[in-house]
C-alpha cells in the first residue's frame, strides 16, 4: 500500500491538505485515530460520560493531564477539532502580522485563502431573517453589551453552520445531506443535526470524491525513512492489529501536541528521524 502522499490528521490541517492533494491528481491515504459519526451517533449520556472519552471508549474528547496546572482537551474524529469547535470563522486583524512572521505573509497575501475556506465552510453570520431568526442568548449577549456601555463592539462573527429551514434535509454544494440548525447549542459535543458544517461535510468529501482513502480509528505509532519517501505505522483499534502505509511524502497533521508528541517519539524513542 504505497501512496504519493499520506496524512496524518482530518482536522483542519490535515482535511485541507488531503483534499487539494487528491483533487492534483495525487494518490492519497489519509490516517485518522478517532472513528466516524454518522447522522445522530454523537452520544449524549451526559451522566456517565460512556462513549465520550477517547481513552476508554475511542470516543470523541482526548483529555491530558500536561502537568500539574496544563490540561489539554483535544477531540478525535473524522473531522478532527472542526467537531468540537464553536464554529466561529474570524480573519485576524492586519497589524497582526507587523511582528514575528516572515514580511512576506500579511492579511494581503492571505485574504484569497480566507476567501477559498469562507467558501468551502459556508461561513456566514446568524441574522434575524434567518428562520429562527436569533436566539435569545443572543439577544442578552447584545443587552448585555449595551448595558455595559460596549454596543459599539458588539457584532455577529461569522459561523460556519447552514442556517437553511430547521431541521430539513438537503445536499450541501459537496452533495452531502445536512439540516438546517436548530437552535439546540450543542454544537461543541458534536451536532447530531448535523447542521454544523464541518470538515466531513466539505473537504473530507471532496477529498474521498477525488479517491482519497481514508482510515479511521488508524492511530500512528512510528514514521522512518523508506524507499525513498516514508513507512507509517499505526495500530487498528478495529482490530487490534498493527498496519503501515508507504508514502512518497508524509503531511504530519495531528495537532500541534499529538505532532509534536509523535516527532520527539521518533526522534528520541524510536530513533528513526534525526
Amino acid at each position: 500500500m504505497r501512496y504519493d502522499a499520506v496524512v496524518i490528521g482530518s482536522g483542519f490541517g490535515g482535511a485541507v491538505a488531503a483534499c487539494r492533494l487528491a483533487q492534483a491528481g495525487l494518490k492519497v491515504c489519509i490516517l485518522e485515530r478517532g472513528r466516524r459519526y454518522a447522522d445522530g451517533a454523537f452520544p449524549r449520556d451526559f451522566t456517565r460520560m460512556r462513549g465520550w472519552s477517547y481513552q476508554t471508549d475511542q470516543g470523541l474528547y482526548d483529555v491530558k493531564p500536561l502537568s500539574s496546572k496544563f490540561l489539554s482537551v483535544q477531540s478525535a474524529g473524522y473531522g478532527g477539532g472542526s467537531l468540537v469547535y464553536a464554529n466561529v470563522i474570524m480573519r485576524p486583524p492586519a497589524d497582526l502580522f507587523a511582528h514575528g512572521w516572515p514580511a512576506r505573509i500579511n492579511r494581503q497575501v492571505l485574504d484569497p485563502y480566507y476567501d477559498l475556506v469562507s467558501h468551502m465552510l459556508d461561513v456566514q453570520p446568524i441574522s434575524p431573517r434567518q428562520p429562527k431568526a436569533l436566539p435569545k442568548k443572543t439577544l442578552l449577549m447584545r443587552q448585555s453589551a449595551h448595558e455595559m456601555g460596549r454596543s459599539a463592539q458588539f457584532f455577529h462573527p461569522n459561523l460556519a453552520v447552514d442556517f437553511s429551514a430547521p431541521g430539513v434535509a438537503h445536499e450541501n454544494k459537496f452533495g452531502v445531506m445536512q439540516r438546517g440548525c436548530t437552535h439546540c447549542g450543542e454544537c461543541d459535543v458534536g451536532c447530531n443535526q448535523r447542521a454544523k458544517n464541518t470538515l466531513d461535510l466539505n473537504y473530507l468529501a471532496l477529498a474521498e470524491r477525488h479517491q482519497a482513502a481514508a482510515k479511521t480509528q488508524c492511530e500512528v505509532r512510528g514514521l522512518r525513512p523508506h524507499e525513498g519517501g516514508y513507512r507509517v505505522s499505526f495500530c487498528d483499534h478495529t482490530t487490534g492489529e498493527l498496519g503501515f502505509v508507504d508514502g512518497k511524502q508524509v503531511f504530519l497533521c495531528a495537532g500541534s501536541i499529538n505532532s509534536t508528541e509523535l516527532l520527539l517519539r521518533c526522534r528520541d524513542i524510536d530513533r528513526t528521524l534525526p
